[in-house]
């Protein structure tokens, strides 16, 4: 329970909403379809969390932090609307869905000191184009890289070889299965998050409890910085062993992790300051 105000801030996809594919893999779960692709079912929100969001949102300020681009988050149908939205991994900052631009050129300027430019990467991933373990190369939002991989083929050796050539230019490059990442070493959720957090505090008042959730390497950092953190069972972290104390692992994978996690944020949230100043 918390009388401060409380900022929430989640990664959305096998934390919040998941595959048809992932979702198998856990309970069975009353669900919505929330994406659709070319006609295909891309994810699914249990209807219990998605009740748990609306509940929330009225709660909170709800913060969505993702790698999606803009394009692919604006293609889920989520129950609730944020005021801030981080996507693109920290580089992109939505406010009422509008890109914050100041935020995008601090994100380029404090990228510009530490990496080399985007086209530098794309080169480095392109000359690989040529193995059978890399099928292709796509742009984020102009500022990282992600690539499709077959991870059968895709050896620990070959894997070093990238990450080495990536480290050497200021980026990092983070293996998820099918997914190579590649982004620069000073692009992160944790630094969109905090930033956010730190416009609540002035709004507000008050600094905000700052609750969390996320299943990847790529949500470290957020898990880090937050008062209290959620890691769905299953997930790449669980699988990983990466935990701390302040961090709580669901009892359940798949869509009833997505309940679980929604179930503690209210939990916590109970008796916060509404966050009416910063609702939209």
């Amino acid at each position: 329970m918390s009388t401060r105000p409380v900022l929430v801030a989640s990664d959305l996809d096998q934390t919040l909403v998941y595959s048809p594919a992932a979702a198998a893999r856990g309970p069975h779960r009353p669900s919505r379809v929330v994406e659709v692709l070319a006609g295909k079912t891309i994810s699914l929100l249990a209807e219990q969390t998605e009740r748990g969001l609306v509940e929330l949102a009225d709660r909170v300020v709800f913060v969505p932090a993702t790698t999606r681009t803009r394009a692919q988050f604006e293609r889920l149908d989520l129950p609730v609307r944020s005021r801030y939205t981080v996507v693109a991994s920290g580089a992109v900052l939505l406010v009422d869905g509008t890109p914050d631009l100041s935020w995008s050129r601090s994100v380029a300027a404090r990228i510009a000191g530490e990496s080399a430019p985007v086209a530098a990467l794309r080169g480095v991933l392109e000359g690989y184009l040529g193995r059978e373990w890399l099928l292709w190369v796509r742009d984020a939002d102009d500022t990282f890289l992600v690539a499709a991989v077959d991870r059968e083929l895709l050896h620990a050796d070959e894997l070093a070889a990238v990450t080495s050539s990536c480290e050497a230019l200021g980026w990092r490059a983070v293996h998820q299965g099918r997914k190579l990442y590649v982004l620069p070493s000073g692009l992160d959720k944790a630094t969109a998050v905090a930033h956010v957090a730190e416009r609540v505090a002035d709004e507000l008042g008050s600094d905000p409890v700052l609750l969390a959730a996320g299943d990847t390497l790529l949500d470290w950092g957020l898990l880090e910085i937050a008062t209290h953190a959620w890691v769905p069972a299953g997930s790449e972290l669980d699988r990983l062993g990466r935990t701390a104390p302040h961090i709580r692992r669901t009892g359940q994978p798949g869509l009833g992790a997505g309940e679980e996690i929604v179930a503690a944020w209210l939990e916590h949230a109970s008796g916060a300051r509404q966050p009416s100043q910063v609702a939209t």
